[in-house]
């Protein structure tokens, strides 16, 4: 079920580099305020929740821990290319055109991965299950002839407004707001975009 809340509560920063509950004042978690971010830091890569974002996720589900660079294959994370609007777990931007903030985010309990989405609606933000992979933080990949790694293997892209074809649906789609890239790496991809409001996901090929 979709749960909606807001409050007036500090924003928390969630460490990249340290595994973080979402319902604890864990070590690795600060105020802050003003809305979500993503930044480099000394300690990494931080996402920063908004506390309107901060609350519908405890809402939904109190034991949510954050992803951190060491829940990913290794060689994924070589190969990412970090920016201050995405990491391999978490993206921001405004993916329903209502010109307020969304996030897309990938999240585990206990060994299973979820995909989850906080969309703004109102004052606080709606939270909903996009895909789960169960023990995925155990999942193993051949990154090379002969060379396994174990880890999570998904990983997140912002997907740029315009026109995106899919062999796979046999479909055009002209995206007017921006959408995320979901990736299963080296293997396919899911474009996944909000449409009046609705989800739609679209095919493609990594």
């Amino acid at each position: 079920m979709n749960r909606l809340r807001s409050i007036s509560v500090p924003t928390l920063v969630l460490l990249a580099l340290a595994a973080v509950s979402l319902g604890a004042a864990a070590a690795g978690t600060v105020a802050a305020a003003g809305p979500a971010t993503l930044s480099k830091t000394s300690a990494g890569w931080q996402l920063k929740l908004s506390a309107q974002m901060y609350q519908a996720l405890i809402a939904y589900n109190p034991r949510l821990r954050v992803l951190t660079a060491k829940s990913f294959v290794p060689s994924l994370i070589t190969q990412y290319k970090f920016s201050t609007r995405e990491s391999p777990w978490a993206v921001l931007g405004d993916f329903t055109g209502d010109g307020k903030q969304d996030l897309v985010f990938l999240t585990h309990v206990d060994d299973t991965v979820l995909l989850l989405s906080a969309i703004a609606e109102g004052k606080g933000y709606r939270v909903a299950e996009l895909s789960r992979i169960r023990d995925g933080l155990n999942d193993t990949i051949e990154v090379a002839p002969g060379k396994i790694e174990q880890g999570v293997w998904n990983f997140l892209r912002v997907q740029p407004k315009g026109v995106v074809f899919s062999a796979l649906d046999q479909m055009e789609v002209d995206l007017k707001t921006e959408g995320v890239r979901f990736e299963y790496w080296k293997m396919s991809a899911e474009i996944l975009f909000w449409d009046s409001g609705h989800l739609r996901r679209l095919r493609i090929k990594p």
